[in-house]
This record gives C-alpha cells, sequence and structure tokens, in this order.
C-alpha cells in the first residue's frame, strides 16, 4: 500500500489527481513541472526519434534545434494575437 501511494504521488496526472484549477497537484506553470523532459519530448518529435535517443545527439546541434522551435513557436503565437486582434 506504501508502495501504491508512492507511485500516485510521483505521478498524480497519471492517475488523475489534479487541482481544482485544473493544474497539476504539483503547482507551477507546465514548463517548471516539465522542465527538461519537455525539452527531451520536442526535440525526440521533431528528429522522430525515441526520447531515450536524444540524449545521445550532439548537445549543440539538439540546443541550436530547441532554440529555433521555441522561437518558431513564438513567432507562431505572436502572428496568431496580430490576426485576431483585427
Amino acid at each position: 500500500m506504501e508502495f501504491k501511494q508512492g507511485i500516485i504521488s510521483q505521478y498524480p496526472v497519471a492517475f488523475g489527481e489534479q487541482s481544482d484549477e485544473g493544474g497539476s497537484a504539483f503547482g507551477g506553470s507546465f514548463s517548471e513541472r516539465w522542465g527538461w523532459y519537455q525539452s527531451f519530448i520536442r526535440i525526440a518529435r521533431e528528429l522522430n526519434i525515441h526520447i531515450r535517443e536524444v540524449g545521445r545527439e550532439p548537445l549543440h546541434e539538439s540546443l541550436t534545434l530547441l532554440s529555433y522551435l521555441i522561437d518558431e513557436s513564438n513567432e507562431e503565437a505572436k502572428n496568431i494575437k496580430k490576426t485576431f486582434k483585427k
């Protein structure tokens, strides 16, 4: 029973344990909660590789790609906001 509770407390979202605001039980923003993991997921998706393989990619290439993807997303969001303000 203790093991089960430990697992549930480590992965509350996977077990439907969320706060009233719809956020995670850990609190904080998406970026604060997931940190490097979200970066690995993003790189894996872009390169179409398994997340385990991301750590084997050249560091500078991965960080350049990640920087580009973040800038691209920010630019797209800015353009969408601009479109809806018209």
